[in-house]
């Protein structure tokens, strides 16, 4: 090593207080490791791990292989251990990375064993790389220091893609390493959850580091990057346990509620309005082409207009340029009740054209009737308005019968092959018992999932008696959530789920969820009607949301929960901090609220 022994304990001291964040992964990882595979054989892996890891480094720096060629300053040389001419703590960090990585590559693909769990793994690990490398290049803007660089820039912030597929070899060898090993002795495992938030703590705290020392399009490469790996990971885990048997499949997810496409488009969206510097953008368009309905519901506050008014709607050429110029990437479209607009079809086919991600939001009744109209998609859905079990639905909508119909629409619309989800919204007297009886009832149904909102008091609503007030909301929610079970599944942030149950605190973006029908782009927002724009960027330009939001005082605001004000602040608080990817990814993780 370099240093006379007498001075190594000295020397390890100063190794682990300069790399503590190392140590401290370390460690967690010798406990994780000890529970899942056994502590020899954690022992093992990291003996193991470190002469893969310590054997590549040296010949990266000599011959280039298998990382492409680099050099160790030495900076540090005397301030901590050195073998040859590597930093002893560098090979130390790729047992537990690797570890971590297989323990996603378990979860993700149902199975310990074989090729695939193998290469998974090394592919895993190579994308914690794209956060790691090009932030240590930049070491000498933080505690790491100037302490390696390459002979040549890469391509990818100073990283050469040779880093990369060494980073997936050096991976996979330590994993394959194990595996043949382990076969001889076989041996259940224990549970991959721990190394998977091995995973994902290694990967925040390189964001965060990335985050303080300014690298934005850095920090935004690498939360883009991971936010579709773990979508991907999402789909093939939905695959992997179709095929696995019951006992295998028992894990930290469930299959998403909505398409990996999809939730791609959003993140992607949202990410570049991030890196653009856009603090107010759209998210979801809600456009109402009428205002016309087939139910008189006591709480709606969109049917009370005079006739004149309910006769109306919009032309499709008119909706298609709200859209273009909304530039959203969802289009939710209620009413009234859409099924009844005359042109209906056109619209969907002129959004699915530009690949809009589509919640057309239907009582169902004319479902059945309607549906040769349409072609399943991806990007279609309808969003069945469904408010409880069967009383307490035709209750809501203030006619007998309606809850069967809408099942009946449901189940025809799935065995055409539409994506069908629920929207449901809560008022004060509801049953957390009942609406868990009913979650279990819609997901027997096979809808790919469930929205939940609690109603907001509009001011021409026939019922202003049932509005949820916070407190309420709060009490509601937590009674129907606090155990949510597994199979449960909701096509909306989980960050605004535990906003509903009070264990979040955000503020209102009025801008996320922009209303346009036929007397134009509505102020402030889907609730409130004061005033209208001609444009949209008059709506976004001019509307003085300062006056609008809880912290606004403002009294129409004080209570009001709902989705279309704060689901888009959960998404957009999920893509505005590595402490609010974290939380995110932390909740899918565990499934709990």
């Amino acid at each position: 090593m370099g240093a006379d022994p007498a001075s190594w304990p000295s020397l390890l001291a100063a190794t682990i207080a300069q790399r503590l964040y190392v140590f401290t992964f370390l460690t967690v990882f010798l406990l994780l490791a000890g529970r899942d595979l056994g502590w020899r054989r954690a022992a093992g892996w990291l003996a193991w791990g470190f002469a893969v890891a310590f054997s590549a480094e040296y010949a990266s720096t000599r011959v280039g292989i298998p990382f492409g060629l680099y050099h160790y300053t030495g900076a540090t040389a005397g301030r901590e251990f050195f073998i040859s001419n590597v930093p002893f703590f560098d090979p130390l960090s790729f047992p537990f990375l690797a570890y971590a990585s297989y323990c996603l590559a378990r979860w993700t693909l149902a199975k310990s064993e074989g090729w695939a769990p193998l290469a998974l793994a090394g592919v895993l690990m190579m994308l914690l790389d794209v956060v790691i490398d090009p932030l240590a290049v930049r070491g000498e803007r933080w505690f790491l220091g100037h302490i390696f660089y390459y002979a040549e820039d890469g391509i990818y912030f100073g990283v050469p893609i040779s880093n990369f597929v060494g980073w997936a070899l050096v991976g996979s060898a330590i994993v394959g390493g194990y595996l043949w090993v382990a076969r001889r002795r076989a041996r259940p495992l224990g549970s991959p959850a721990g190394g998977i938030g091995l995973y994902y703590g290694v990967l925040c705290f390189m964001l965060t580091m990335t985050g303080r020392i300014g690298e934005w399009r850095l920090l935004g490469a690498g939360i883009l990057v991971h936010v579709a790996v773990i979508l991907v990971l999402y789909r093939l885990r939905a695959l992997s346990t179709a095929r696995a048997p019951p006992q295998q499949t028992r894990g930290v997810f469930d299959e998403m509620s909505v398409p990996v496409s999809q939730m791609y488009t959003v993140a992607s969206y949202v990410l570049k309005q991030k890196l653009s510097g856009r603090k107010r953008y759209p998210l979801v368009l809600m456009l109402e082409p009428l205002f016309r309905c087939n139910l008189a519901c006591a709480g709606c506050g969109k049917i009370q207009y005079p006739a004149q008014i309910l006769k109306k709607h919009l032309t499709v050429e008119q909706c298609v340029r709200a859209v273009d110029e909304c530039g959203a990437p969802i289009v939710s479209i209620p009413g009234g009740e859409p099924l009844m607009y005359p042109d209906i079809d056109k619209l969907v086919v002129e959004l699915v054209k530009r690949k809009k991600y589509i919640y057309l939001c239907t009582n169902a009744i004319l479902l059945k009737e309607k549906l040769h109209l349409f072609s399943p998609s991806k990007f279609l859905t309808f969003s069945v308005h469904m408010d409880g079990l069967r009383e307490d639905h035709d209750e809501a909508v203030c006619r007998d019968g309606v809850f069967d119909e809408a099942v009946e629409g449901i189940k025809a619309a799935l065995a055409r092959g539409f994506r069908v989800t629920t929207n449901t919204t809560l008022f004060d007297g509801a049953s957390p018992l009942r609406m868990r009886q009913f979650f279990d009832e819609m997901m027997n149904l096979g809808v790919e999932g469930m929205m939940l909102s609690p109603g907001y008091s509009y001011s021409k609503a026939p019922d202003q008696e049932h509005f949820l007030r916070q407190t309420r909301t709060n009490q509601l929610f937590s009674e129907m959530l606090s155990k949510n079970k597994r199979q449960w599944k909701f096509n909306q942030s989980p960050l605004f789920l535990r906003f509903l149950m009070g264990k979040q605190d955000f503020e209102c973006t009025p801008w996320g969820n922009p209303t346009f029908n036929m007397f134009g782009w509505q102020r402030p927002c889907y609730l409130l009607q004061e005033g209208y724009a001609a444009t949209f960027q008059e709506l976004m330009e001019t509307t003085r949301w300062e006056n609008y939001g809880k912290k606004s005082g403002n009294e129409k605001c004080r209570d009001c929960m709902v989705h279309c004000g704060y689901e888009a602040t959960a998404v957009d608080y999920t893509f505005s901090s590595v402490k609010g990817f974290a939380e995110t990814v932390a909740v899918t993780l565990t499934g709990k609220l």
